[in-house]
């Protein structure tokens, strides 16, 4: 992470919009902090649920924790999240 330059005009936030811990949906940033930044525009970009899957089960943390079904949910809770 680095410091925002402040005579920039435009920044680009990369972040999840949402997570799930033990069943329960979070955010996954500060809102007060958000809301400092006055944002004008969200985006939210994602891979294919199958190409999610493949690098989650290649990553030792994530192997056998996630069904295709899971990522569906969490995709459409971060295009959710990110609209609200």
């Amino acid at each position: 992470m680095g410091e925002i330059e402040k005579d920039s005009k435009h920044y680009i936030i990369s972040t999840h919009a949402s997570f799930r811990w033990h069943k329960y949906l979070l955010p996954a940033f500060d809102f007060f902090y958000l809301s400092k930044l006055s944002p004008d525009i969200f985006i939210t970009i994602m891979d294919g649920i199958v190409d999610i899957k493949k690098r989650l089960e290649n990553t030792k943390h994530w192997k056998g924790r996630l069904t295709l079904r899971d990522i569906i949910i969490w995709k459409d809770e971060e295009i959710f999240v990110t609209k609200f």
